[in-house]
């Protein structure tokens, strides 16, 4: 939230009902805390000295409903600031079946008109009606240095209203994962899929019953629309990617209003022949999957020559992710796989070196081999010795990419041999079922205080027991 307000006091005095509103004397929050005094005639502020008796809910409703206002006059500003309707155009000339390329928006100030008159604004009541409320001009848009502070430092609140409707093409593991993600993000959800498949992430229930699946894909169609196209690939055991099913999905949304994101996995070659606005490949973990997507650790954006402009939730990602690439699909493609088979490489040669060890017989010998491992590895995900790695994509991608990449380079494929090796260790699972099985999930984004400690300790003995590093790092300076 963008205002931190304590509470509302209500009292009693000659009769009439006072509400005392607490607020924190911070500039970064003045604009909310002005905000609410216009909005409500009845409130006193307080200074932050003073002491609260009995909070109400109402303070933190009212609070909310600032937040969203900021928000959205912050969006719509953020619009207004883009290239395309600086220079009065929407999208970007170019080849495609769509009719909505190249079509001229009006000029910036009859576009701020049109966000007067609520044709664009996502606020509950109309612009207009809001100035009234105002009198006093009251400017409430932070700056986007503020915004996207505000985003770093604290939790975002996921009650946004976007005016942008998502459909989710595919509802298998990663299409349940965008939908149940868009959807606390505030975002109108549909999805499509032929079939019906089950449930992935049952302690999202609720959330579950507030999507809207469409017995048509394109029955949401508009130009606010944005395609989430998450169908699966097919890999045979030779390692041939079949996906018929991802153009088939693609080949109907041929002459939609709106626009699309692909975000299944896709070998370099094979994207270059499909046709979207955006590529964005997923990097999610199956237990963490819908936490992942609300706030990506991993954000690669390929970007189609002549696309549309952006969906706003790339806005949202942004500053949420710890790492972001902007470049083409093929590009984006390539990251994705090399994700995936980095991971696999290290489970694979972690688990073949710890054979070399010992026969994972029993716990103690397992526990010995892990001892030696976890000494240089710390027991970090994908470097723990264990079984083999599994779930819906490094099997699958490992096949497949080894087997594009063997097509064009003759003799030892290191990542050939991966597979081979990850398969050889599923033999070894039936042998020794105590095997441990580990779940990955993306490292936390800040170290600990005692692991900071802990290294700045190190560094204090390193220059005292060796202090002329330390006179020659002065000396380097």
């Amino acid at each position: 939230m963008v205002g931190r307000i304590h509470g509302i006091i209500h009292c009693s005095l000659s009769d009439k009902n006072i509400a005392f509103v607490h607020k924190i004397i911070n500039e970064r929050y003045q604009n909310a805390n002005d905000y609410l005094s216009c909005e409500v005639p009845d409130v006193q502020v307080l200074d932050e000295h003073k002491k609260r008796r009995r909070v109400d809910d109402d303070a933190c409703q009212r609070n909310g409903e600032v937040e969203r206002r900021l928000h959205m006059d912050s969006f719509e500003r953020a619009i207004l600031e883009r290239p395309e309707f600086l220079q009065g155009k929407a999208y970007d000339p170019g080849e495609g079946d769509r009719d909505d390329r190249g079509k001229e928006v009006p000029h910036p100030e009859k576009f701020r008109e049109h966000i007067k008159n609520r044709e664009i604004s996502g606020s509950r009541r109309p612009a207009r009606n809001q100035e009234a409320n105002n009198p006093h001009g009251v400017r409430t848009e932070p700056s986007r240095e503020k915004l996207h502070d505000r985003h770093r430092s604290t939790p975002m609140v996921y009650s946004l209203s976007m005016r942008e409707k998502m459909v989710i093409v595919g509802f298998g593991w990663v299409g349940q994962a965008n939908a149940l993600a868009l959807k606390t993000l505030g975002y109108d959800v549909a999805y499509y899929d032929p079939g019906a498949p089950p449930r992935h992430y049952e302690e999202h229930t609720e959330v579950y019953g507030s999507l809207v699946k469409l017995a048509n894909v394109r029955d949401w169609d508009s130009e606010s629309t944005w395609y989430v196209v998450c169908v699966g690939d097919r890999v045979s055991e030779e390692g041939e990617q079949d996906i018929s099913n991802i153009q088939k999905a693609l080949d109907s949304l041929k002459g939609a209003k709106g626009g699309v994101i692909l975000r299944s996995t896709v070998i370099p070659d094979l994207l270059e022949k499909l046709k979207f606005d955006y590529y964005l490949p997923e990097f999610l973990h199956e237990k963490k999957a819908v936490e992942e997507c609300i706030e990506p650790y991993l954000l690669v954006i390929g970007s189609r020559p002549g696309a549309r402009t952006e969906p706003s939730i790339f806005a949202l990602w942004r500053p949420q992710a710890r790492k972001v690439f902007e470049g083409t699909p093929r590009e984006a493609s390539f990251i994705k796989y090399f994700s995936n088979l980095w991971n696999a490489l290290r489970i694979a040669f972690v688990n073949e070196f710890g054979d070399t060890v010992g026969r994972p017989s029993n716990k103690e010998e397992i526990s010995k081999i892990s001892k030696l491992i976890d000494f240089l590895f710390d027991g970090r995900g994908y470097q723990r010795y264990g079984r083999a790695f599994g779930g819906h994509c490094l099997p699958k991608d490992t096949r497949a990419f080894a087997a594009w990449y063997g097509k064009s380079v003759r003799g030892v494929s290191l990542i050939a041999a991966v597979y081979e090796s990850n398969a050889k260790r599923q033999n070894t699972e039936r042998e020794y079922p105590l095997l441990p099985e580990w779940f990955s999930e993306w490292p936390e984004r800040h170290i600990s205080g005692w692991h900071a400690l802990s290294e700045l300790w190190y560094a204090v003995k390193k220059h005292i027991a060796r202090p002329t590093l330390l006179l020659k790092k002065r000396d380097r300076s």
